[in-house]
């Protein structure tokens, strides 16, 4: 059983709704794309893409992506990536903020994910990171569908800890809006 949960920036949702939301939700070293760029409509699979960079800081025992403004992040996702082109850069420019939180440089098709990727020992989890991390939303995997991938399994894997016996540990309280102050602070 994994459950994952920052309520930090949650909003209310319903996939049927017809609601448009706002862009300021998920921390920013897990945000996707489309949600820097401004989108407005979006589902789970902006969730998905969190998921992703959650299994490759698991796997890695490192943040994938830690970018320090909405910019910094983008770039990051592109280095990663690649460059946006053709149907999913159209898709990009239409975003409201495809102007004011732009790349400077751009990046060969692929970017460097196959090399950041290539540390995961386990090539189960590597498989579900990059799924999952697929700059087009519509193209990643739901939850249902990333669960039939071979690393949830796979034979011989270890046996899960109860919750009572792991070894409990305490993180500083943090939001991303105090980061984002402290760096403003450090500028000033």
């Amino acid at each position: 059983m994994l459950k994952i949960a920052d309520w930090g920036l949650a909003r209310g949702y319903h996939p049927r709704a017809n609601q448009r939301l706002t862009g300021g939700v998920i921390t920013l070293w897990y945000r996707p794309q489309e949600l820097l760029l401004g989108a407005r409509k979006y589902g789970a699979e902006a969730d998905m893409w969190s998921v992703g960079c959650l299994v490759a800081e698991i796997a890695l025992r490192d943040a994938l992506l830690k970018g320090d403004s909405e910019a910094v992040q983008l770039d990051m996702i592109h280095q990663f990536l690649g460059s946006p082109t053709g149907a999913i850069k159209e898709k990009f420019d239409r975003l409201p903020n495809s102007q004011k939180v732009t790349v400077s440089r751009t990046y060969p098709p692929g970017g460097n994910k196959a090399q950041r990727l290539s540390r995961i020992r386990e090539p189960e989890f590597t498989a579900l990171a990059e799924s999952l991390l697929c700059m087009d939303g519509e193209t990643r995997p739901t939850a249902a569908q990333a669960l039939t991938m071979p690393v949830f399994s796979t034979t011989g894997a270890p046996e899960a800890l109860q919750p009572d016996a792991l070894e409990a540990f305490t993180v500083k309280d943090i939001h991303e809006f105090d980061v984002k102050e402290q760096v403003r602070g450090r500028l000033l």
